[in-house]
């Protein structure tokens, strides 16, 4: 009989842009340089590429937003390419990305 597989413990880690307009705290799993268990990705698409992004996957529920994306603000803007599948979310204020979805 195979034994569950254990639920890793979540650290939060703090994020926001260069100018500090938009901010968010996410949970994943901790992020150490021994571990090689594929919780940091990269993209191969143009943007991803270009700008050197790398990628984690929390579960939404494990995000929460701060400043800047309550709904009725404009310093978040996005942007969609080709198929238009990826949403690039970027501060308006600063130009730094923040997040993809």
């Amino acid at each position: 009989m195979d034994s569950p597989t254990p639920t890793p413990e979540l650290a939060s880690y703090n994020a926001s842009c260069h100018c500090g307009a938009l901010s968010i705290t996410l949970r994943i799993p901790s992020l150490t340089l021994t571990q090689n268990n594929n919780k940091v990705s990269s993209c191969n698409c143009s943007i991803c590429t270009r700008n050197g992004y790398l990628m984690v996957y929390p579960k939404r529920e494990d995000v929460v937003f701060h400043s800047g994306f309550d709904g009725n603000d404009d310093r978040v803007g996005s942007y969609r390419f080709a198929s238009k599948r990826a949403i690039h979310r970027f501060c308006k204020v600063c130009g730094s990305c923040v997040l993809g979805d």
